[in-house]
């Protein structure tokens, strides 16, 4: 993993490829906050876009470092709850799974990596890590993300043909599920193990909905390698970079892996409870 000494970074990078590297905004959005004047570089506010940075400069947003070592990387794996917003801020008073970390000290660093759309619910990682962010959300590096979905509706062999083939949408053009598997059936409900590899916004309710089929439940169960365990909703967790890492693991079996994981990642590590999505510290034995 790239480290604030990167020799890219040495040798020097665009300010607002650093921005996005070590926070996980755009570089669009890195473009406004430096244009805003939110950027100081070695005591210095910065306003211009084409300003470079090196290793040994000391970037500030807000006053406050972004582009720390490796050691002061911080990552969290997250239960989210429905009705949760995927987002630091919301703008229409909405929750906000920044609401479910009641630890200032590392709320104010961590950003969510990627996206899990507002009714959905299950697995989301939190970190400052940008490099981390980037190499888990990018198509690039197949990080599979898999998930638990009740739907309501007549599955049929053709139906199930088309959810394994993928729809065209106009406006989204194909979404393909990466893999579908049918774990139960129980009268007109279906339980789908559905993984993805691209993860386009709202992949799986889009393909459900265009095949008239009613989403009553949809969990992320795991990110890779790293599977949710025995987080409860509303919970969070800190996992060292190890345990992170594990999302670039080879993938194996969902239900396997969910299975023989379950409980695995506890032992090493702080769970916070939610009572009501109020966190308490307990100790894991």
């Amino acid at each position: 993993m790239k480290s604030y000494k990167d020799n890219n970074i040495r040798k020097g990078v665009r300010l607002n490829k650093f921005i996005a590297m070590h926070t996980g905004v755009s570089r669009r959005a890195a473009d406004e906050i430096i244009r805003e004047g939110r950027v100081n570089i070695n005591d210095k506010k910065i306003s211009q876009l084409a300003t470079s940075v090196s290793g040994e400069d000391i970037v500030m947003i807000d006053e406050k470092r972004i582009g720390a070592s490796d050691k002061d990387f911080i990552y969290l794996m997250i239960n989210k709850p429905k009705a949760f917003l995927t987002s630091r801020k919301s703008e229409k008073g909405f929750r906000t799974v920044m609401d479910l970390i009641d630890k200032p000290e590392i709320a104010k660093f961590v950003f969510p990596v990627g996206r899990l759309d507002f009714m959905s619910e299950g697995l989301l990682l939190m970190t400052n890590d940008g490099d981390f962010a980037y190499k888990v959300t990018h198509p690039k590096f197949n990080v599979i993300k898999s998930y638990v979905v009740e739907v309501k509706g007549d599955i049929t062999p053709e139906i199930f043909s088309k959810i394994k083939k993928g729809v065209f949408l106009k406006d989204t053009g194909l979404l393909k599920p990466h893999n579908v598997k049918v774990v139960k059936k129980n009268l007109n409900k279906y339980i789908l193990l559905i993984d993805l590899k691209n993860g386009k916004n709202r992949e799986i309710r889009k393909i459900l909905e265009f095949l008239n089929l009613e989403i009553i439940l949809l969990r992320r169960i795991k990110i890779g390698g790293l599977p949710i365990g025995d987080l409860r909703s509303g919970e969070f967790k800190i996992i060292k970079k190890n345990v992170a890492e594990l999302v670039f693991k080879k993938e194996i079996e969902t239900v396997t892996a969910a299975a023989s994981e379950r409980g695995k990642l506890t032992s090493e590590n702080k769970i916070y409870h939610n009572n009501s999505h109020k966190h308490k510290s307990v100790g894991v034995k």
